[in-house]
């Protein structure tokens, strides 16, 4: 019996992200219905991430830019053609290869740094990045999730550097400055009067100007510490999503594990356990995680731990 739309809807709702954009290849019928309706998206972002995930406008995206983002593969950047970049920077909403990535981004310590000229006060630069949205990664330059307080972390773990995109960092400064007005001169064709008249009109707009721009500092800051709360949301979302999704095959792993050494002990006591453990094979056949092992699995393995033993 055929199924109705919205069960076959309520199907789809429960698969994940990048499915969608499968499914609606299959026939016209499928096409029509992940064409036509932007709850299908809303339902199976929820269903996958939990109900608390930020809702798309909140992010700048439509629901199909968002589920892309959770679920696709390539990198967003124009004229770029890697295909295969799947590490999606929730701070911008955007999905970029390492090598486009790491163009676009400078280390806060370097940022702070490179500009101290410019800004003699850091704390008018480092107010500044808190305007913007921020990201991290590891001495590696791997990406890595974004934490609120840094101090709060293991003094054991390793180090995480704040970056942001140095286009944003060059936007922000132009427009604080903006606010700010040139010294002022006097006006060799005025009398001493009238140029302390004007002075004291410029210095009461550069007071004005002083408070536009501590009025920019507070509401830029406002609205980038709101959008830094909705990607916590997501990253948190996906963490639990993927140790969700791994748990079945930690216990295949787990499983492999124990029967593997259950034989070893029993077929090839000869060999030390430790060793059985330190080796290649054995390594191996317990990253699978398709099932629990297998009697034959074990008899495929056997001869490989055999072999590294006797050489």
């Amino acid at each position: 019996q055929k199924l109705s739309t919205d069960l076959w809807m309520r199907i789809l709702e429960f698969s994940p992200p990048h499915f969608l954009k499968k499914v609606r290849l299959w026939n016209k019928s499928f096409k029509l219905m992940v064409d036509g309706y932007d709850s299908l998206f809303v339902n199976q972002r929820m269903e996958n991430f939990g109900v608390d995930i930020p809702i798309a406008s909140t992010m700048g995206l439509t629901e199909r830019q968002y589920t892309d983002l959770l679920g696709g593969k390539g990198c967003l950047e124009p004229g770029c053609t890697d295909k295969k970049a799947s590490r999606t920077h929730w701070s911008w909403a955007k999905r970029w290869c390492s090598k486009c990535w790491q163009s676009k981004i400078e280390r806060e310590d370097r940022i702070l740094k490179a500009r101290q000229h410019d800004f003699p006060q850091r704390q008018i630069l480092t107010k500044l990045l808190e305007c913007i949205p921020i990201g991290m990664h590891d001495s590696f330059m791997k990406a890595h999730d974004y934490i609120e307080n840094l101090e709060a972390r293991p003094s054991t773990a390793p180090r995480i550097y704040k970056y942001y995109i140095k286009s944003e960092v060059d936007k922000v400064i132009e427009e604080y400055q903006a606010f700010k007005l040139q010294p002022f001169k006097d006006d060799p064709t005025k009398s001493a009067a009238e140029n302390a008249s004007a002075r004291t009109l410029h210095q009461q707009k550069e007071a004005d100007a002083a408070e536009k721009q501590s009025n920019f500092l507070d509401k830029r800051k406002a609205e980038n510490d709101e959008h830094m709360q909705r990607v916590l949301k997501i990253e948190g979302a996906i963490r639990k999503k993927r140790q969700e999704d791994s748990q079945p095959y930690n216990k295949n792993r787990e499983g492999r594990r124990e029967l593997f050494l259950k034989r070893a002990r029993e077929e090839i006591p000869d060999v030390p356990v430790p060793f059985v453990l330190e080796t290649k094979a054995f390594k191996a056949a317990t990253r699978i995680f398709r099932d629990a092992g297998t009697e034959r699995g074990w008899q495929t393995l056997k001869p490989k731990i055999q072999k590294e033993w006797d050489d």
